[in-house]
């Protein structure tokens, strides 16, 4: 690959900014220029008229062609984009959607994005929010900053991609990941994007994907779906080929001591996760966290993992990343369903009030600071006293029904219910162990099922209610949860009431 001499030192980040929502596009690029980017938008000449006087610490440029007739909008080719960056000399460059922020990043990362992409072709997803201050974010598939060195801007044949609509994300990726070029992404929440009202257009996605498959991988496959086989294999050379890397704000390498309660040699697949850690600078010792002997750590952060969880293969880097200055470091939960699908995040912070929400957390969703941990002797709800850091990602994956264990776990002793008497109800009694839990039995408002049994356990009309001694009552349903915890809380105190899903 050449390489070039006579390039400008430093980083540009080219963007195409739309006449439209222009206070939250300023807001967004302005993190670009704090973080110490040149910034570039390419436009045409009528849009440049309407949005340049907004954004007077960026350069404009005017395109000579763009994608009206097709689109209706005068859409930025990718080519042209990539046409400009060849002329423009800088060493490296990037492509930002203008309305994504860059956040969560340090004073280091320009130098970040420049060594990492010398040679290389960087890239990364983005989180949605429902406003950029909010920490209730979903990790989004599509792509949506890239870096690159110079010389990769030549090596992508002519089409007919534009920013802004669909593919093109991939298309950029796909490319240098086909051709064996060096591609890296960054696994770090570092982009955010405020959710607003999108038209994807299904079809013209579907075309693209058809023609990287058939011209480039000389697959004849006619892509029907996102379920072909060929999309399917598109997507694993975009997501599987590159190289991970994590950001790290701060330049301090920490000692980590995980301290696992469950038996090394049956390898389970909490075990196994342990082991798959990116980030090497760690010990891993067995034991329980109540009887730890806090003193015999050395390690300036440690974890506690019990089985029954899966940690991502990045929880100690991106739970480190968080850590300096605050006493612990807190993540989501990844809840997943019977068959391994995803259902979300579930957030262990309370929006409204900034706390740990004690009704979500689990064990293994915090990282603690040693220093920190060695002189705390209250119990887990006291940690809301302390300084915290927040990963806005499930970095602890756990199947729903071993969620709910961990979760009912703690009701040993107390009178548990469950609510809803429907196909989720049995599939949970099927599927989770309540051995050692007093559950006493089942409530529905259908008084047609007053009486009857769900895997042994009897079911109450919700009349009964005011009759039976109630300590926790576990909500049951995936898509009525939220309604259902509405109308509980005329009855029960929000402490007694056990949701799964927080939808």
């Amino acid at each position: 690959m050449t390489t070039y001499n006579d390039c400008k030192s430093g980083a540009v980040i080219a963007t195409s900014i739309a006449p439209v929502n222009i206070e939250n596009q300023k807001n967004a690029i302005s993190t670009w220029i704090e973080a110490g980017f040149d910034v570039v938008s390419l436009n045409c000449k009528e849009e440049i008229n309407l949005i340049k006087e907004y954004f007077p610490d960026i350069k404009f440029v005017t395109v000579n062609r763009n994608a009206r007739l097709k689109y209706g909008k005068p859409y930025v080719f990718f080519d042209d984009v990539m046409k400009y960056l060849q002329e423009a000399g800088y060493s490296i460059c990037g492509i930002v959607n203008s309305d994504i922020y860059f956040k969560n990043i340090g004073e280091n990362f320009k130098e970040f994005v420049i060594k990492e992409a010398k040679g290389a072709f960087v890239f990364g997803h983005r989180v949605d929010m429902q406003s950029i201050d909010s920490l209730d974010g979903t990790w989004c598939e599509g792509h949506d900053y890239f870096f690159f060195d110079r010389s990769f801007s030549y090596i992508y044949p002519e089409e007919n991609f534009c920013l802004g609509q669909p593919a093109w994300d991939y298309w950029v990726v796909f490319i240098p990941a086909l051709r064996s070029l060096r591609v890296k992404k960054i696994v770090n929440p570092i982009a955010y994007h405020i959710k607003h009202n999108q038209t994807w257009n299904y079809e013209v996605d579907l075309h693209y994907k058809r023609l990287m498959l058939n011209k480039y991988m000389e697959d004849p496959e006619y892509i029907k779906n996102y379920s072909s086989p060929g999309h399917k294999r598109i997507q694993n050379l975009v997501e599987g080929y590159p190289e991970r890397i994590l950001y790290f704000k701060y330049e301090k390498q920490y000692k980590v001591l995980i301290v696992y309660n469950g038996d090394c040699s049956l390898e389970t697949p909490t075990f196994k996760s342990i082991m798959k850690q990116n980030y090497k600078n760690l010990r891993i010792t067995t034991g329980n966290r109540s009887t730890f002997d806090l003193d015999s750590i050395t390690e300036d952060a440690v974890c506690f993992v019990n089985d029954g969880v899966v940690l991502n293969d990045d929880y100690v880097g991106l739970m480190l990343n968080e850590l300096d200055g605050n006493d612990i470091v807190l993540c989501c939960v990844g809840l997943e369903s019977v068959n391994g699908f995803t259902k979300k995040d579930i957030n262990t912070f309370d929006l409204t009030s900034m706390q740990i929400d004690m009704t979500k957390i689990i064990d293994e969703c915090i990282l603690y600071n040693t220093e920190f941990l060695k002189g705390f002797t209250s119990g887990i709800g006291s940690l809301n006293d302390c300084r915290k850091g927040f990963v806005r990602l499930g970095l602890v994956e756990i199947e729903y029904s071993e969620y709910i264990r961990k979760r009912v776990g703690l009701c040993k002793g107390e009178q548990l219910y469950i609510y809803g008497a429907g196909g989720h109800t049995e599939n949970l009694l099927n599927k989770l162990d309540f051995t050692g839990l007093n559950l006493c039995g089942i409530i529905d408002k259908n008084l047609k099922l007053q009486g009857t049994y769900i895997c042994g356990y009897r079911v109450y009309h919700t009349s009964d209610i005011k009759n039976l001694n109630i300590d926790k009552l576990l909500i049951s349903s995936l898509s009525y949860e939220n309604e259902m915890y509405e109308e509980l809380l005329s009855v029960f105190e929000p402490k007694k009431l056990i949701r799964i899903y927080f939808n």
